[in-house]
């Protein structure tokens, strides 16, 4: 018979697909290395995603949900046509983890029916308890494996499918009995009952009541009269020489001492006493209930890289700056940013807790790291308001992540153009709500401190190259401040590059290295600085320059404003809140799309490329011109002062939490009167 389901591109099957949970999907969003292998808007693509997810999920993701109902029972049903002729039946789960397992795939060939075979024995006896996937065995599966086969001989005990399975799967117990012969089949069940069971524990998860009830059948070829032993004992009395010497069976005596050893000692110790505790699968485990928590209090929970030296740190630092210049209570929830970034800042440690206790949660966070807490943490959202604090640097939120938007209740944004964005697609409230700014390096620093040049003037730019480098674009920054400068023309100018996040590895950032150390002028300062550091090394350099492609909000160039150092920056984004005109340099720039791999879901989507030329002439105006110099920046001081300061911002914080926790208390009131 033709296995017609089965070709070169994989497995195709009608039997529909669930679809993917909340938590499921935002993995598959989040994991590249996951959408690669289950392009989920495909059956088949759906089908290898919920297979990983039984093979990964209480691994990876311990506190999300398991499996669906229905897609456990999609799973654990046959595929069409799977099994043909003598092939038993496989499931969807079986061909899911065949097609994830690389070394599976080339193990079991799926064209024949020795290799479909073979790959329900490997599932079957070595998959199911190896990879944690007992839980998905479905009762058929199981009835289908406890049945009996018919062979040749009576042997007493029926040898189950399981038990064939075995047979099959182990080549030295295949080469050593030979099923076709009545003495081989009995010498086959005898060693499964003295070995196979110890060797292969997942066998008793494939015996029914029935069979374990025939194993407290009599034995056979014993001495007529005396007291019987079960198929067990007479198993084992026959495998081993040593104990037919010890307990002669034909005596009472030697029966009652062999019928107590058995008991006491020989069927622990040859793995027997398993068949009488017959191995039940755990029904899959649903998401821990939350324990009792006691009531949420008033204020409000920061969720965020609260530890973490990397810019969206400092948005919830300055969340709580802000909270505290007003008196909004508060705790900081720690989700840390992972290994990429260094995490020793240390400012909010007294307000971090364990715990969420307040009413209200507000995730500093992108969008895509509140779905990640949300699948890590999922406890931390039940019961709350949630509010999404999230930066974005396009001009509309990703289609395929529209589903993030059923996680919050309203999102905030930090500038009118991340507001544009949000309010296209979200069918919640998106707020205006510009972000703290504050900081003054704790002490002095000189220029020395950095290896930096005296007597020179210095534009600085500061990027984290794991902000995507195409969004950043430094390499517009050494092309402006090159024309702007030429090289082996004016000395008394320099570029400073502040990096962090460079990987060798990289040839990106091998190309920016071997770039720059072609002109002495141009200095890059690698590494993670703490804050004071950061701010620091700002005060020490004469201007501040971004040529980026698109910001959320810009909080360096906010920071340097306040700072009073005058700023260069590309006119389009979040920044033109407050580098306006009178404030800063603008750059013009040109709409362009944004290129494959350039950004995290921004095929399709437009960011703009500053004119290089204008950057290279605001770039001369600001080294020759004083009184400009001081003009912006005194103007851009005020702005960023008066705009972004923490007690301005906490109270635009502070009445919409009340206005908040007024309603949900009116709604409180209104579900314990009903």
């Amino acid at each position: 018979m033709m296995f017609n389901n089965f070709s070169k591109n994989g497995w195709s099957d009608e039997a529909p697909v669930p679809t993917l949970t909340a938590e499921q999907n935002f993995i598959w969003l989040l994991r590249e290395d996951i959408r690669g292998k289950a392009l989920v808007n495909a059956p088949s693509g759906r089908r290898r995603f919920l297979a990983w997810w039984a093979l990964n999920q209480r691994k990876e993701y311990p506190k999300a949900s398991d499996l669906t109902d229905a897609q456990i029972t999609y799973l654990t049903t046959p595929m069409a046509n799977a099994g043909v002729g003598s092939t038993p039946p496989l499931t969807h789960l079986m061909i899911g983890v065949w097609e994830l397992l690389d070394h599976i795939r080339s193990r079991f060939d799926l064209h024949s029916e020795e290799g479909r075979t073979d790959l329900f024995d490997w599932y079957c006896l070595t998959a199911v308890s190896e990879l944690g996937l007992d839980r998905y065995l479905s009762a058929d599966q199981r009835r289908y494996l406890a049945d009996p086969v018919a062979l040749v001989g009576d042997t007493g005990l029926p040898v189950t499918r399981a038990m064939l399975s075995l047979w099959r799967f182990r080549k030295d117990v295949r080469g050593a009995f030979d099923l076709g012969r009545p003495d081989g089949l009995r010498a086959f069940l005898s060693w499964v009952l003295v070995y196979g069971f110890k060797e292969c524990p997942i066998l008793t998860l494939y015996c029914d009541e029935e069979f374990k009830r025939a194993l407290k059948t009599a034995g056979r070829g014993l001495a007529h009269g005396l007291e019987p032993l079960d198929s067990l004992a007479t198993a084992l009395w026959h495998a081993r020489e040593e104990l037919q010497l010890h307990f002669p069976l034909n005596s009472l005596d030697g029966r009652h001492a062999y019928l107590a050893w058995h008991r006491n000692e020989g069927q622990r110790a040859y793995g027997q006493d398993v068949l009488f505790e017959l191995a039940q699968t755990p029904p899959p485990q649903a998401r821990t209930a939350a324990a009792p928590r006691r009531a949420l209090t008033p204020g409000v929970n920061l969720i965020g890289f609260a530890r973490g030296e990397l810019g969206i740190g400092e948005d919830v630092r300055m969340a709580a700056k802000a909270c505290a210049a007003v008196g909004i209570p508060f705790t900081v929830y720690d989700t840390p940013p992972g290994p990429t970034h260094r995490q020793a800042d240390r400012r909010l440690d007294a307000y971090i807790t364990t715990e969420a206790p307040h009413a209200v949660n507000v995730f500093c966070l992108t969008g895509f790291d509140t779905a990640r807490t949300y699948v890590e943490h999922p406890n931390l959202f039940e019961s709350r308001y949630n509010i999404g604090y999230w930066p974005w640097e396009l001009p509309d939120w990703p289609a395929s992540w529209a589903s993030a938007y059923d996680i919050v209740d309203e999102i905030w944004v930090s500038t009118r153009y991340t507001q544009e964005a949000f309010a296209l697609t979200a069918p919640v409230p998106v707020l205006l709500m510009p972000m703290a700014v504050a900081g003054t390096p704790a002490r002095a620093y000189r220029r020395a401190d950095f290896g930096l040049p005296e007597g020179r003037f210095l534009f600085l730019f500061t990027f984290d190259w794991n902000s995507y480098v195409a969004r950043k674009n430094p390499g517009a920054c050494i092309d402006a401040f090159q024309a702007a400068f030429p090289p082996g023309g004016a000395a008394g100018v320099g570029l400073v590059l502040k990096v962090m996040g460079g990987r060798d590895d990289d040839p990106r950032w091998r190309a920016l290295l071997a770039r720059v150390a072609a002109d002495p002028r141009i200095l890059v300062l690698h590494g993670t600085l703490d804050r004071n550091a950061v701010l620091g090394l700002a005060t020490l350099c004469d201007a501040v320059i971004s040529l980026h492609r698109s910001e959320g909000f810009g909080r360096t160039l906010a920071e340097a404003m306040l700072l009073g150092k005058p700023t260069i920056a590309t006119d389009h984004s979040g920044n033109t809140d407050f580098c306006t005109p009178e404030t800063c340099a603008l750059v013009p720039g040109r709409l362009v799309p944004v290129q494959p791999g350039e950004y995290p879901w921004g095929e399709g989507m437009m960011w703009a490329e500053p004119d290089v030329g204008q950057a290279a002439l605001a770039m001369r105006r600001l080294v020759s011109d004083h009184a400009h110099r001081e003009l912006i920046a005194r103007a851009g001081q005020r702005l960023v002062a008066t705009r972004h300061d923490p007690c301005a911002v906490g109270l635009r914080y502070k009445r919409r939490i009340e206005a908040l926790l007024s309603r949900l208390a009116r709604q409180s009131g209104d579900s314990r009167a009903s």
